[in-house]
């Protein structure tokens, strides 16, 4: 995940945020899912992100990736 002030990648409130690998067309992919966020912590105080790997959370919804 970002860190924080220097990269918005996650803030409080952004829970369910997918995050996507940047690029165009097909080499645009879902990559994780955001549950958690803080504007503080971490090493610098910017903010702490935490995610679940996207074929994780299809797994667990049953999902067929060839679907995504």
């Amino acid at each position: 995940m970002g860190h924080g002030g220097r990269d918005r990648t996650a803030a409080a409130g952004w829970s369910g945020r997918i995050d996507v690998r940047s690029g165009l067309g097909a080499d645009r992919r879902a990559l994780a899912l955001l549950f958690a966020g803080s504007d503080l912590g971490g090493s610098h105080g910017p903010g702490l992100a935490g995610a679940n790997p996207i074929h994780v959370v299809l797994g667990a919804l049953k999902i067929d990736r060839s679907l995504s």
